[in-house]
């Protein structure tokens, strides 16, 4: 690899200890080390465990967000009140009307909201090494509904043991059927899945824990459930949610807190508004849903969107109405709100060199029609 006295395989075992803005710097020492910093999958995967395993605290964690200037930053959970400390990320490609669809092992997926049959890409963006690839959308099927019928939306996931991302477009037809489309890298291809669900996209229309998208969901003669997709095999499968009072809930969305598959919801009666965070302590295990945190009182109508919860309990969501980001002491309920720049998107993230390498896009489609099953929890 160099010159050095050192051996290789010493090397790259300090550096992967090395945080990602100096291994930047360190690719200029020499064309061995540009390569392997920059292309390497298996220093990349050895760099990502071991700054994710040595310290995984709130205090050490990050945040990516899209302001309302539409401008995209980073900043660091301790020291989110101080705005001199955000940085600004220029992404090489036009971010006008783009949305951050999700962000997992440093990765940043974007997806243009338009009108699907308009020429568009969604974009996989690493923000450190500023590696960016275009994915186009797929050609849709000349007898799926009108657009104009159908609702939106997106979902990215990652696979680590595999390294493959995937990249998923929603269609729902309301209250009847999801037309669901999936690009893995690998394949090179988009694949076809008609599901007799209707998906609920909403502003986090996708959740990725325990290796599966997830969503909120609505079947024939079903309330709501939470459907999922597992990357590896494409599987899908039902989980059922908590026991809510459906009749009292305004709002019902499915969330990521601390790698734990959670369920939060608005109930309202004549007297107050409450809002609940449930978790479910052992993935799929119906009976493992416990009601873990409840907000009320609260003197502003809100919509949270739980991001981290620290080790002494508090709670750091972005509140979707007021666009900002705010810290709950979950022992005592009261809000403070933490900076008072505005959001539309915030996204936990982590500075990582994954690398890019995937195969080139095509408009190749492969039509598979899944049905719903007769197995219970496949569809």
């Amino acid at each position: 690899m160099s010159s050095s006295c050192l051996p290789d395989e010493l090397v790259i075992e300090i550096l992967s200890y090395v945080a990602v803005k100096p291994l930047m710097r360190f690719k200029c020492v020499s064309k061995v080390w540009y390569h392997f910093i920059s292309y390497d999958s298996s220093f990349a995967k050895l760099h990502f465990n071991r700054s994710t395993n040595a310290d995984s605290r709130f205090e050490n964690s990050s945040i990516i967000f899209y302001d309302t200037d539409n401008r995209f930053f980073t900043a660091d959970c301790n020291a989110l009140d101080n705005e001199s400390t955000f940085k600004e990320l220029i992404p090489l490609f036009d971010k006008s009307d783009y949305s951050i669809i999700g962000s997992y092992s440093g990765l940043v997926c974007l997806a243009n909201k338009m009108n699907p049959k308009e020429s568009s890409d969604m974009y996989i963006w690493n923000p450190c090494t500023r590696d960016c690839i275009s994915i186009p959308l797929p050609s849709l099927p000349s007898d799926l509904p009108p657009f104009e019928d159908l609702k939106q939306g997106f979902g990215f996931s990652y696979h680590r043991e595999s390294n493959e991302y995937m990249l998923v477009m929603i269609l729902s037809e309301w209250d009847t059927c999801s037309y669901i489309f999936v690009f893995t890298p690998g394949k090179g291809l988009w694949e076809f899945y008609k599901i007799s669900y209707y998906l609920v996209c909403c502003n986090r229309s996708n959740i990725f824990v325990n290796g599966a998208l997830h969503w909120i969901a609505n079947a024939p003669g079903e309330e709501y459930l939470i459907v999922s997709l597992n990357i590896k095999d494409d599987v899908f499968q039902e989980i059922l949610p908590p026991p809510l009072r459906i009749e009292d809930i305004n709002t019902i969305e499915v969330c990521d807190l601390n790698g734990m598959l959670c369920v939060t919801c608005s109930e309202r009666d004549l007297h107050k508004e409450e809002f609940h965070i449930w978790v479910m302590k052992e993935y799929g295990v119906d009976s493992s849903w416990i009601k873990q945190y409840v907000f009320e009182d609260l003197d502003f109508p809100f919509e949270l969107e739980p991001l981290y919860i620290t080790d002494d309990g508090k709670l750091l969501a972005k509140d979707d109405s007021l666009k900002k980001l705010i810290m709950f002491n979950t022992n005592s309920n009261p809000e403070h709100e933490i900076f008072s720049h505005s959001l539309h998107q915030v996204y936990p993230y982590v500075r990582t060199l994954a690398s890019l390498e995937f195969e080139s896009a095509t408009e190749e489609l492969k039509l598979e029609d899944h049905g719903k099953q007769e197995e219970k929890g496949n569809i």
